[in-house]
């Protein structure tokens, strides 16, 4: 937080960034903590109030999949690796292409429910190498 700003405009942003973590995230401890890489601020700026939406959490490896701003699915997720980095910068993308089947022909991998967001190849996908966690409430479907 900048010097510059008065401690009555940190306490408000403390408590709505708490608020928000308690509201949108369930977070039981909320703290108005934001992460290094400023996921919160991130969420802050990507939950909205209607339509399909995904969040990643790199931080934590999470990913939320909300349909306005009810949370309806939470996973553990893995991002990439040395050779094949996630960006970490907060971002906002648009799912243009999906497959509900789908081999990669680059790696050689079967990349099952492949929701893609860049041009060169990132997707979400499901994968083996992580197990699905925590709230399996409602059927997701995919964003059209």
């Amino acid at each position: 937080m900048p010097n510059s700003c008065s401690p009555n405009i940190i306490q408000e942003l403390t408590q709505c960034i708490s608020d928000f973590q308690a509201s949108i995230q369930g977070r039981n401890k909320a703290d108005g903590v934001v992460s290094p890489s400023g996921s919160t601020i991130l969420y802050l700026g990507g939950v909205r109030l209607t339509g399909k939406h995904i969040i990643v959490d790199l931080d934590d490896q999470n990913l939320f999949a909300y349909d306005g701003k009810k949370k309806i699915h939470e996973f553990h997720c893995a991002s990439g690796d040395k050779k094949h980095p996630t960006a970490i910068k907060p971002s906002l993308h648009h799912i243009f292409r999906k497959h509900q089947k789908y081999r990669s022909r680059a790696y050689n991998a079967q990349m099952d429910y492949a929701m893609f967001f860049t041009n060169d190849g990132k997707a979400i996908h499901q994968s083996n190498a992580v197990s699905v966690t925590l709230t399996w409430s409602t059927k997701f479907s995919h964003p059209s």
